[in-house]
């Protein structure tokens, strides 16, 4: 009898970038990838347990955090009480524009193989034909923020339509037999739709990375989920951990006492954020990601960091903790 294949949730519909992490982080031998509507719906799927491990996008180097990931892990709704982070994954984001070329307008251009720095990057971040027929840009929340040069420079005057991914652009705007839209995307998502690449690698930076983070349902229990996480053996291995909090906003310094509990067990703080907490106005929840460095017993110093924050927050919330693949 052939046994059943893990299955992993991401953000889709095939051809996003949460598909293309997850393909670089489970093998297609291995998992079977399912997509989802939303990140919320990753999260679902991976609470009701229909997906054994959901994959969603946490922060760009660009861009910042995703804010819907940040709201779903504070969870005010108590919605995904059992989800925790096991693993990780950076994938660099290319993004380009996708749509109909205009017949009245010039040929297209064949895309720069070359790094954008080289002097033979001629195309680079630049229109491959005529855009001035482009009137609406679909994408994910995301892609607008990291693209905002070219936005700018080429298509000032166009409407931004954000949509739940990348790849649901490119399938939106192949509907729209105008040529008149144009998606953000990947340049994966154009063939199966037969759109153009009109612009290609349109990205601020060269450097556009963003940090997925790869998810599961607590089984035993959170004791024993992190006896797990904090197993000896990751001994001089980066261990990371998300954790959330929050403040007593009416005594000063607090949010300092939390920081510094992390220099004095020499914690690297990799990531931290903020949300309105929703309860209070001008109140917040905070997010902070931070990193061994190589110690000795590296789950033993997580530990002892997580004692100390409860004792300075009027409350906090684990919400994983894995090895660094940074």
């Amino acid at each position: 009898m052939t046994q059943q294949r893990p299955t992993v949730g991401y953000l889709g519909p095939p051809g996003s970038y949460s598909s293309q992490a997850a393909l670089k982080r489970f093998d297609q031998n291995e998992f079977t990838l399912e997509p989802q509507a939303s990140i919320e719906a990753v999260f679902n799927a991976v609470q009701s347990s229909r997906v054994d491990v959901g994959i969603v996008p946490f922060e760009n180097s660009s861009n910042g955090a995703v804010i819907t990931t940040l709201d779903l892990f504070a969870d005010l709704k108590h919605n995904h009480s059992d989800i925790y982070v096991v693993d990780e994954e950076y994938y660099d984001v290319h993004h380009c524009l996708l749509g109909f070329c205009d017949p009245s307008g010039p040929p297209l251009k064949v895309a720069d193989t070359a790094a954008p720095n080289s002097e033979s990057a001629t195309t680079y971040g630049k229109p491959l034909t005529g855009v001035k027929h482009i009137k609406r840009i679909y994408s994910h929340p995301q892609p607008f923020g990291q693209c905002e040069i070219f936005l700018s420079t080429y298509l000032k005057g166009a409407e931004h339509h954000e949509v739940s991914s990348t790849a649901k652009a490119a399938a939106i705007i192949a509907e729209d037999k105008s040529g008149s839209s144009a998606a953000i995307a990947g340049a994966i998502a154009a063939e199966p739709h037969g759109l153009n690449v009109l612009a290609k690698n349109i990205e601020d930076t060269a450097d556009n990375v963003t940090h997925f983070l790869a998810l599961q349902k607590s089984v035993h229990g959170q004791e024993q989920d992190m006896k797990k996480a904090f197993d000896s053996d990751a001994e001089g291995q980066n261990l990371k951990t998300l954790m959330t909090f929050a403040l007593d906003h009416h005594s000063a310094g607090t949010l300092a006492d939390v920081l510094t509990v992390f220099k004095r067990e020499n914690l690297n703080i990799t990531s931290i954020n903020s949300r309105p907490s929703k309860v209070e106005p001008w109140h917040y929840t905070f997010f902070i990601e931070f990193e061994t460095m190589h110690q000795k017993n590296p789950g033993e110093l997580v530990k002892r960091a997580l004692v100390q924050v409860q004792r300075v927050t009027t409350s906090h919330k684990w919400c994983g903790t894995w090895r660094s693949r940074q």
